[in-house]
This record gives structure tokens, C-alpha cells and sequence, in this order.
């Protein structure tokens, strides 16, 4: 499963010769995207993480969430994963706890999807420009796009406050900070934030 292969990841990462003496294996927070985000919680739920941070993704409503501190994001005007779903899991988790959801935003908002290679080509963009367009049905070209054109805000205006909320909820857990810095709306215009 995709729970065990993470975990694998994490012991083969420690146990190296090289990274593993960097590490220190009792400060350990994950995070992911989408699938990815759920696959968080399903890996958060199996140890003793720090802390973890799901973008835009949901938990079924079965889901006991493991208590940590949590941070969950969500675009507003998402169609992949509504930020409903992305809500509902911030609900169900145990405090403390922060959701973020960011205005005029999509789901490709927390990746790098909409802005790649030179400008503003998006992953689908250059799929096309390669001669791909036919092997892209309509629903990889709505999970490749979602987010990237209007009505949403370029992802750029948005990312600094992705990873500002991202690195202060991620240094709090680590016990750098007493207290998170900048997790609160004041990470980039256009953002709620709710706590618990």
C-alpha cells in the first residue's frame, strides 16, 4: 500500500549511511497533496509523527485522525476535492489544529502544476505543445488545470502564504517556536483561518 510504502521510505532514509545522521527520527512531520494528503493521514495514524499538513484533500467520515497537531488547506473554488471535504477533515481532527482556505484558489494551488517550465506554461500546456493532446481525456485536463486559469489568482500570489503557514505550523511542532508564527490570516490576502 502506499501507507507502507512511505513508511518503508522513512526507515530506508534513516537508516542511511549518509542522510541518517541528519535526521532525527523523533521529529518527523509529513504532509501531501490531494491522493497524497490523504495518504497523510493514513501514515500519521500509524506513529508517532510531530505533526502533519493535508492540502486539499478529505478524510471519510470513519477516519479516527491521530492526535497531533494538524494543519489542513483548501482552495476555495477547488472542484477536485471541494474544500467542504477539506473542512470536515479539519472537524474530525483532535486540537490543535488549523484549517486555511484560500480565496479564488484551486486545487493545483498547493503544487507547482500551474507554473511550469518558462512563464506561465502548465503541466497540461506542455503536454499539449509535445504533441500529446490526444492522450488526454477531459478529466486528466480537469485534474491537470484546476487552478491554474480564471477565475483562479495566479498561483504565485498564493504560494507565499502556502509555505509561510506551512513552515511556521512545522517549526511550532518541532519546538522551534513557542507559539506559530504567521499561521493566521495575515499569510497572504485573500485567506480564512480558522483553530481549534
Amino acid at each position: 500500500s502506499s501507507v507502507d510504502d512511505v513508511l518503508a521510505m522513512l526507515d530506508l532514509v534513516v537508516a542511511d549511511a549518509e542522510l541518517g545522521p541528519a535526521i532525527d527520527a523523533d521529529r518527523v512531520g509529513i504532509s501531501g497533496h490531494s491522493a497524497g494528503g490523504g495518504t497523510t493521514l493514513a501514515v500519521a495514524a500509524t506513529g508517532d509523527f510531530a505533526g502533519y499538513v493535508s492540502f486539499a484533500s478529505g478524510a471519510r467520515d470513519d477516519t479516527e485522525l491521530p492526535d497531533m497537531p494538524s494543519m489542513f488547506m483548501a482552495g476555495e473554488i477547488d472542484t477536485i476535492i471541494e474544500p467542504e471535504r477539506t473542512r470536515s477533515a479539519f472537524d474530525l481532527a483532535p486540537a490543535p489544529s488549523w484549517y486555511l482556505e484560500f480565496a479564488d484558489s484551486g486545487h493545483l494551488a498547493f503544487s507547482d502544476l500551474c507554473a511550469v517550465g518558462d512563464g506561465d506554461a502548465t503541466l497540461i500546456g506542455l503536454a499539449d505543445a509535445a504533441g500529446l493532446s490526444d492522450f488526454l481525456n477531459d478529466g486528466i485536463r480537469r485534474l491537470g488545470t484546476d487552478g491554474c486559469e480564471e477565475p483562479n489568482r495566479p498561483v504565485t500570489e498564493v504560494w507565499p502564504g502556502i509555505h509561510q503557514a506551512t513552515t511556521g505550523f512545522f517549526r511550532f511542532v518541532f519546538g522551534i517556536d513557542e507559539e506559530p508564527i504567521g499561521v493566521d490570516a495575515s499569510v497572504v490576502d485573500g485567506v480564512t483561518v480558522d483553530s481549534k
